[in-house]
């Protein structure tokens, strides 16, 4: 089994260059696409790359028991190929090598995952523990005020679990625990920092979480990147659905309270709690800064966020990736022996010597592709040597040897019939000639095992020739491609300054709009507290009996240098009095006031 994680997280490596491509092309393809469909687009990418995984453990396992050692296989009939297929093996060292190491350090690579996955699940148990926690302590149910509203708003985005409402000592920003009791937390002191429509935001934010089940998703995922932790794909897409998650959640808030404002100056408000303490698993409102700036472009120019340019140089390299394994492939399959050869693949090269029989069908099969300068034999195959074919298949031999002429008939490995000079030679006298037949079967041998080495380098000479004219077509490709993704970067960084600019100014007239707000409620203060100040001088006006009633006084005006009532001026005893008590803020010199029935 440890062999079979092994290879598992070994093609996870290109799988995941895969998935990033993919993912590229679904947010490109998607880009002025409601954020739900994006999201669960991105989700289909994360399980079918966990479908792939499995399945690629299962193959893995299910093969240990065939593995065998690699036997080269050699069918005579068929040798051109064979050695062809040799030549291609020798110039995949380095692949033979990775692959050679891989398994000689299969536990060393499983024993490094599994410490590291550990320490990633004991996080998650931690997190998970932590939530029950917060539960627990330091927390305690909002005003009923709120329950009323929290359940309004379940009404309305038609969420129908229970939920509990609860204000937190301990954590800095809105959350969401839990999928089948889940709990709202609020930071406390919130509900005093900011106003009702900013906090029924929130409260809708959250709550589409709790309608989406985005806790289970948010699980699956932490799980996911701490099994496959070192691939940057895995890494890269669930970032991204988490951002697609956020842009889901803020749509169903505001279709809830049909507001979209409120929702943007909260996100405003907690752009300080970039930096939170929330556990991991916690489902949170503000997100990291470049969420919360994609979050206010979003929101505010409905438009969906296409990919920068680190995530271009990322989507270059899969693209790298993906090439260089199809490649190996076709590379691969292009060499490969005839279909119609399955009989030879079962035929399995020996370390002895071959057989004479052997020897001799390979002669037959190789003795015409012999090149001309190839080193003569002690026995010339060109000049002196014939081999062929007599009735019932026999093997027949001619040669000339120390000014002799020589025919022999070998049948089954048996020399059958022997002829000097023209002359037969009988049975008994071949025990005679013995020296001669050795001699010349033993050059015959050499021969033939000189012609097979002859075909072996010239099909090694011929691949690596094809190898060298396939990898300057792959340079050329590559070069192509390459100029194709310098334009693509260069159009891609114009995008993103283009995006900042945008963004620079959304934010420059949000904080506009906010220190416009605050100077006409501080504007709207000062008003309101003079107005209050102007109905305390007119029942002092009344208690003084400046005036019968407060019907009859119509208009006063108090100042530094006058008290006029009514259109009367008034004694300067009464107007030092007046001055004294109501004039004493520098801020304000004067008051004047008009009262209508």
């Amino acid at each position: 089994m440890s062999t079979a994680i092994c290879w598992t997280l070994v093609h996870s490596i290109w799988q995941g260059s895969l998935l990033a491509l993919l993912t590229g092309i679904v947010l490109a393809v998607t880009k002025n696409a409601h954020p739900a469909r994006r999201y669960n687009l991105l989700s289909g990418l994360l399980v079918l790359f966990l479908a792939i995984s499995a399945y690629t453990f299962i193959k893995e396992w299910k093969s240990i028991p065939d593995r065998q050692p690699i036997v080269i296989v050699v069918n005579p009939q068929q040798v051109n190929s064979r050695l062809h297929l040799l030549g291609s093996i020798a110039n995949t060292q380095l692949p033979q090598q990775l692959t050679q190491w891989a398994n000689d350090n299969t536990w060393l690579i499983i024993s490094i995952w599994l410490v590291i996955l550990a320490y990633r699940l004991l996080r998650i148990t931690y997190s998970l523990i932590y939530t029950g926690y917060i539960r627990n302590h330091r927390s305690t149910p909002l005003p009923a005020e709120w329950q009323h509203r929290l359940t309004s708003l379940c009404q309305k985005l038609r969420v129908g679990k229970p939920i509990r409402l609860l204000e937190s000592r301990i954590i800095s920003i809105p959350a969401v625990f839990g999928h089948l009791k889940p709990v709202i937390f609020l930071p406390a002191g919130l509900l005093a920092q900011l106003p009702p429509d900013q906090l029924e935001a929130i409260l809708a934010h959250e709550l589409s979480h709790i309608r989406r089940s985005d806790f289970l998703m948010n699980l699956l995922q932490n799980l996911v990147e701490s099994t496959f932790f070192f691939n940057p794909a895995v890494r890269w897409l669930s970032a991204r659905i988490r951002q697609e998650r956020e842009h889901c959640c803020d749509a169903l808030a505001i279709s809830g309270t049909g507001d979209k404002k409120s929702l943007v100056q909260a996100l405003v408000s907690f752009k300080q709690f970039a930096a939170t303490n929330a556990p991991g698993l916690a489902v949170g409102f503000p997100g990291d800064r470049d969420s919360f700036l994609h979050r206010i472009t979003r929101i505010v120019q409905n438009k969906n966020r296409t990919i920068n340019s680190s995530e271009g140089v990322f989507l270059a390299l899969s693209l790298v990736v993906v090439g260089a394994m199809s490649f190996a492939f076709v590379r691969h399959d292009s060499r490969r022996e005839p279909s119609g050869s399955q009989p030879a693949r079962q035929a399995r090269l020996q370390a002895t010597a071959p057989t004479a029989a052997e020897l001799n069908a390979m002669t037959r099969n190789t003795v015409d592709t012999v090149p001309k300068t190839a080193k003569k034999p002690t026995v010339s195959v060109d000049e002196t040597l014939r081999l062929s074919m007599g009735n019932g298949g026999n093997d027949t031999i001619i040669t000339n040897f120390e000014n002799k002429h020589y025919q022999i008939v070998i049948a089954d490995n048996n020399i059958i019939a022997m002829k000097v000079n023209g002359r037969s030679i009988a049975k008994e006298d071949m025990p005679k000639y013995q020296v001669v037949i050795d001699h010349v079967i033993q050059n015959l041998h050499q021969q033939q095992a000189d012609i097979v080495q002859l075909q072996y380098d010239d099909m090694a000479l011929k691949a690596n020739l094809e190898e060298l004219r396939l990898r300057h077509a792959q340079e050329q490709d590559n070069k192509v491609q390459l100029d194709a993704l310098n334009l693509a970067l260069e159009d891609e960084q114009k995008r993103f300054e283009k995006d900042q600019a945008q963004q620079k100014e959304v934010l420059a007239k949000l904080m506009e709009d906010q220190q416009q707000l605050l100077k006409d409620h501080t504007q709207l203060i000062k008003e309101n507290a003079k107005l209050a100040t102007a109905v305390v001088i007119a029942d002092q006006i009344v208690n003084d009996h400046l005036v019968s009633t407060k019907k009859d006084l119509q208009s006063f005006i108090l100042s530094k240098d006058d008290f006029i009532i009514n259109g009367k001026q008034q004694p300067a005893d009464i107007h030092r009095r007046y001055k004294e008590r109501f004039l004493r803020d520098p801020a304000i010199d004067k008051y004047e006031f008009s009262f209508h029935p």
